[in-house]
């Protein structure tokens, strides 16, 4: 939601009352569905889990990473359903990607053996063969990472919405599941706080500021941004 309403996401306040404003009401609306005493409140805690929810056939549709089909299809193989692109606001397409991706480490003594290794891996060729082996075993195998190749797996009912959307996604350190202990897990726990605090009838102005105050303190630790001053006392 943040990006397609145009929101920079390394600079979510930025002194710009019309930029500031994309990311408030993005966070606004957000948290409508969850706000106790909105009209539009459709959840809370109470709720079940949306993925086995939507496995039951108790939700219509929600938005899900490429591996939750797997899961859907362990708990309720009966289900007839299908994977869809994002849906876009008028005026431009953005999608949210996050990625696996292999490399070879600068210290290793090996390092001319593996990079031919990768090169063999990303052939096309390849590419197919892993796929082909790894859908003998599953509902589909790991999407192609090759452009010239999206064509191929673009109508897939599981895999074609993500091919899709790929021409088009964005993707930052807000990533999930990298367990990483730093970088994004420390910006999602900032957000998350945000969430919290426009769920709890807060103002998404003062929650933002509070985030991007965290964030940039976050980026300057890693070395994204200018150290951050500390604050006079």
């Amino acid at each position: 939601m943040f990006l397609q309403n145009g929101v920079d996401l390394k600079n979510t306040v930025t002194g710009d009352p019309q930029k500031d404003k994309l990311a408030e009401d993005a966070l606004d609306f957000y948290s409508l569905f969850a706000r106790s005493g909105q009209a539009e409140r459709v959840w809370d805690e109470t709720m079940e889990v949306s993925t086995s929810a939507f496995a039951a056939g108790r939700v219509a549709f929600y938005f899900a990473p490429s591996w939750r089909v797997f899961e859907i299809k362990d708990a309720n193989s009966a289900l007839n359903f299908k994977v869809a692109p994002i849906p876009q606001l008028p005026g431009g397409k953005v999608s949210w990607a996050s990625y696996w991706v292999e490399g070879v480490s600068q210290k290793s003594p090996n390092k001319k053996e593996a990079l031919d290794f990768l090169k063999f891996l990303t052939d096309s060729s390849s590419m197919q063969l892993v796929y082909s082996e790894a859908s003998k075993l599953r509902l589909f195998g790991q999407p192609y990472s090759r452009v010239d190749l999206a064509q191929q797996l673009s109508e897939d009912p599981y895999v074609g919405a993500y091919v899709k959307d790929a021409a088009w996604a964005r993707s930052f350190s807000l990533a999930s599941n990298t367990f990483d202990n730093g970088l994004n897990d420390r910006l999602i726990a900032l957000l998350a706080d945000a969430v919290n605090s426009a769920n709890r009838g807060g103002s998404a102005k003062d929650a933002l500021a509070t985030y991007s105050k965290g964030a940039n303190s976050v980026f300057s630790q890693f070395g994204l941004a200018p150290p951050v001053s500390p604050t006079p006392r």
